[in-house]
């Protein structure tokens, strides 16, 4: 661009003390050509050349143009060439941070010198996307600074810790604190049977194993390895997120506050299923004890925690409902297998109906509800077998290679 309006520079008659190597902007520049030049000044910076010095001195010690605009100064240039691969140390000015800020600094200049038009427009929301990209704790990026790493290792041990001390504290003991009735986890699960009452030994085991995925994945935000570092901090944020959600809910559970609870099931059933839509290919000790192991409960807890909000949960009419409700744990299974392939969705909603089962047997053994719930656990676990022993042995699945084997036997079928 500025090598065009060189070129008619020079074409006019330019002096060579208009080209001498060493001359600088004129105070009386326009504001917009300042800034091409900066720009410039910063190429000329990551790939020094003395013609391109020469080219940028000439351009700037131009009256002529000074009356040009910059919109018909882009108009009237040509392509520019690519440059050469910077060397190693400058490669850090073209990072996506630098480019980001560029935009940035962008967006301010034409806000402060009331720059309009779609150039300016551009800019702007280019300097907002920034800004929002800076401070959005949950957006995705290319990697991590030392000292959002520490942020995450801090943030996360403290919201694992108060979610596991919550957790362990009122499933021994209960809340001594306002008005409604309050009791321990489990006593609120045997204090209303409903069509979702879990046995309490299969939940505690299904929690203990999970706390102990979790402190795993917390050791890897310690690892020496970068790639594993990076992954788990990529998840930090939504974890966080659900471990403080945790701890609402504990909290609201004991003290009967059924409504506001659910409310908090379902802000964090959103923020688990963004999770595992946005990441949903990283190793599996980062993904089951973040995302699958959270998010299957928290979709039985839903159910769960529904059947106590509403009245008579024993009713004839809850279980019924609690009767057709309960094959939504196998359709949400499916989904995770089929589209996902994810079959530690599918061990862990076998579990939890295994839970449900044990104790619908244990309450009511002429009934239906503890057979839906064996016969989801059964359907589930052998669905995770048939999707877990292929992927441990590195092979496809069979309905995943059936276009392949179509066409390989083609040639065979026509002789």
């Amino acid at each position: 661009m500025l090598a065009a309006a060189a070129r008619c520079r020079v074409g006019r008659g330019a002096t060579d003390r208009d080209r001498a190597p060493d001359a600088s902007p004129s105070p009386s520049t326009a504001p917009w050509l300042r800034l091409l030049v900066r720009y410039e000044a910063s190429r000329v910076r990551i790939a020094p050349s003395p013609q391109r010095r020469s080219v940028l001195n000439t351009v700037v010690r131009s009256p002529g143009l000074r009356s040009l605009s910059p919109l018909r100064l882009l108009a009237s240039s040509p392509p520019r060439l690519p440059l050469p691969p910077p060397p190693r140390e400058a490669r850090r000015h073209q990072s996506p941070t630098c480019t980001l800020r560029r935009a940035d600094h962008a967006g301010r200049f034409c806000r402060r010198h009331r720059v309009r038009g779609p150039v300016a427009a551009t800019a702007t929301t280019t300097a907002t996307m920034v800004q929002w990209h800076s401070y959005n704790p949950f957006a995705k990026r290319e990697s991590h600074s030392a000292v959002s790493i520490r942020r995450y290792r801090a943030l996360t041990l403290l919201s694992w810790a108060l979610s596991v001390v919550s957790s362990v504290y009122y499933t021994v003991h209960e809340p001594h604190d306002g008005y409604t009735i309050r009791r321990r986890i489990w006593d609120q699960n045997y204090l209303y049977p409903s069509a979702f009452t879990m046995h309490h030994i299969v939940g505690e085991v299904y929690w203990v194993g999970l706390f102990v995925l979790q402190f795993g994945y917390i050791a890897h935000l310690f690892s020496w390895n970068a790639d594993t570092v990076h992954h788990a901090a990529s998840v930090g944020s939504h974890f966080i997120v659900n471990n403080l959600l945790h701890f609402a809910f504990v909290m609201l559970f004991v003290r009967s506050h059924f409504h506001w609870a659910e409310l908090v099931l379902v802000v964090n059933f959103l923020n688990l299923s963004w999770l595992h839509v946005r990441h949903n290919t990283y190793a599996r000790f980062i993904h089951a004890p973040t995302v699958t192991g959270p998010l299957a409960w928290t979709f039985v807890a839903i159910l769960w925690n529904g059947a106590l909000m509403v009245p008579h949960p024993h009713s004839l009419a809850a279980r019924i409902l609690g009767n057709i409700f309960i094959w939504s744990i196998l359709a949400y299974g499916m989904v995770f297998i089929v589209i996902f392939n994810d079959y530690t969705m599918a061990f862990a909603l076998s579990v939890l109906s295994a839970a449900i089962g044990a104790a619908q047997f244990k309450h009511q053994a002429i009934a239906l509800q503890w057979i839906f719930a064996f016969v989801i656990m059964a359907i589930l676990f052998i669905l995770t077998v048939l999707v877990a022993v292929p992927t441990w042995t590195g092979r496809d699945l069979r309905w995943r290679r059936a276009a392949v084997t179509d066409q390989e036997r083609a040639p065979l079928l026509n002789e």
